[in-house]
């Protein structure tokens, strides 16, 4: 098991822009062709656990990445991510999350 660990800045917040789980190429867990080409979005799970958040460390697999894929077990599957830190603040209300980012030209 490893460990994804996303950190920005103090005054930056995570804002996830995609997220894949599954086998989508040789090289990080597959060293042929065989069982490559499978992939599942799950930007929607690390957004809920990353963005708007000055951290996030995710474990990889983990059970709802695992659910989530529509890849066969018999292969590893690894999480490839894409995310900027941005400068911005988090306000909870109500428990929703209000992400306010800041964007510099």
């Amino acid at each position: 098991m490893e460990t994804l660990d996303i950190a920005c800045r103090d005054t930056q917040v995570i804002v996830m822009n995609r997220a894949v789980y599954g086998r989508m190429q040789k090289g990080r867990c597959v060293q042929s062709d065989l069982g490559t080409g499978c992939e599942t979005n799950v930007l929607s799970l690390m957004d809920g656990w990353c963005s708007g958040r000055n951290r996030c460390q995710v474990a990889v697999p983990n059970r709802e990445l695992y659910t989530a894929s529509q890849c066969s077990d018999e292969f590893a599957n690894y999480l490839e991510v894409e995310f900027d830190c941005l400068q911005g603040t988090v306000d909870w209300k109500a428990e929703v999350r209000i992400i306010t980012v800041c964007i510099l030209n």
